[in-house]
């Protein structure tokens, strides 16, 4: 990924991830204690210093009760013009993954 797109990504993941964290009522070292993972590691998630792995995304999707495609950028949201996803891809994603949730759930 190209460094300029990699940092947009990152300052929208630290948003959504700061603010489900907060929606949630957990401290920063209640999440990584949680998810299994140093502070620091939590930190710079969270921060937007790193990227996520797909795994560490998942387990905070589940921490904080969200889908996965909450952290994703909006549909409509593009990197300098370069649209990240489709909108059939999108529908397909979120209606997927809704299925995953309510199938985990019983």
């Amino acid at each position: 990924m190209e460094p300029q797109y990699e940092q947009k990504l990152k300052e929208h993941l630290r948003h959504v991830v700061k603010q489900a964290r907060l929606d949630n009522k957990l401290s920063q070292v209640e999440c990584a204690q949680k998810m299994e993972i140093a502070r620091q590691t939590y930190m710079n998630f969270e921060s937007g210093e790193t990227l996520p792995k797909i795994d560490l995304l998942y387990d905070f999707a589940e921490l904080t009760k969200r889908p996965l495609s909450y952290f994703l950028p909006p549909l409509g949201i593009s990197l300098d013009g370069h649209i990240l996803i489709r909108e059939e891809t999108w529908e397909k994603m979120t209606k997927l993954n809704e299925e995953l949730r309510s199938c985990l759930e019983r």
